[in-house]
């Protein structure tokens, strides 16, 4: 939607702006009212970036910030929301009554493309929420310093009291309802073209156990494709719940059979989703 109105605009103010010139051929115009309308695209999507970078002057990333910025993810929001459109991204999104109201939580999906904590922030976008990121995530331009500013966990995966320590914070904020975690248990992204997941990793679940916080089970599909074709095709992402396990669920089981059933719900409805 976001896209065809910048185009709309653009053609509009294009074809307004030639219109000022008095040319002596006719003809003149519509050349000129076409590079007018290309000036018009790019203007405006220069606009939207150079807003952003406005936006993340006054953010000094050497300070961990000490508490989550509900503001922040807000803004956030609506840029990733802007820039999916603008890169043709239609999202395809269902579950969200499945999400705990009344309480914040832990979420836990699949994990295929940098784009799928974008989508999942914008699905989330009413919800205080944060991610465990990699660390190379925060030096992405625009955006990096706004998901710091959020509050975001940055993981190098080489430094593992480090790591602990940002975890410890997550789950500081989880465990207090500052905002919901959300991770991935493979730990990092599926890149063999399988839609098979990666083996799970437990932790997750041992903290969700030890704080007794209800743990929603997430689905996507489609991330992939918009990495490899990003400007050249239209791109439609299904993202799902799956199910919110609350504590009365998992109580009676081992991080590890929680890890199992998570894994096998999630694999399925992948599955499911490939063979639409």
């Amino acid at each position: 939607m976001i896209k065809i109105i910048v185009l709309l605009v653009s053609l509009v103010l294009g074809i307004l702006t030639s219109l000022l010139f008095d040319f002596a051929n006719p003809y003149v115009y519509i050349p000129v009212a076409f590079g007018f309308f290309v000036a018009y695209i790019i203007l405006t999507v220069s606009l939207f970036f150079i807003s952003a970078v406005i936006i993340d002057l006054p953010i000094d990333t050497k300070k961990k910030p000490e508490k989550y910025n509900g503001r922040y993810q807000k803004i956030f929001s609506r840029y990733v929301r802007c820039a999916l459109s603008l890169f043709g991204v239609k999202l395809k999104a269902k579950g969200i009554e499945l999400v705990p109201k009344d309480t914040n939580f832990l979420l836990v999906g699949n994990h295929i493309s940098n784009l799928d904590p974008l989508v999942t922030n914008v699905y989330f976008k009413d919800y205080p929420f944060i991610f465990a990121s990699k660390e190379s995530l925060f030096k992405v331009p625009f955006f990096g310093k706004m998901i710091h500013q959020i509050g975001y966990l940055k993981l190098n995966r080489e430094d593992v009291r480090k790591d602990l320590k940002e975890l410890e914070r997550g789950l500081t904020w989880l465990k207090d309802g500052d905002c919901s975690l959300a991770v991935y248990p493979e730990g990092t992204r599926n890149k063999t073209g399988e839609t098979t997941l990666l083996p799970f990793k437990d932790t997750c679940f041992k903290f969700a156990k030890n704080l007794q916080k209800p743990i929603v089970v997430s689905a996507i599909y489609g991330t992939k494709e918009v990495n490899d074709h990003l400007l050249t095709k239209r791109h439609v992402v299904h993202y799902e719940v799956i199910q919110t396990l609350y504590y009365e669920d998992y109580k009676d089981m081992t991080p590890s059979e929680i890890s199992s059933v998570v894994y096998d719900m999630i694999e399925q409805r992948v599955l499911e989703l490939q063979s639409k």
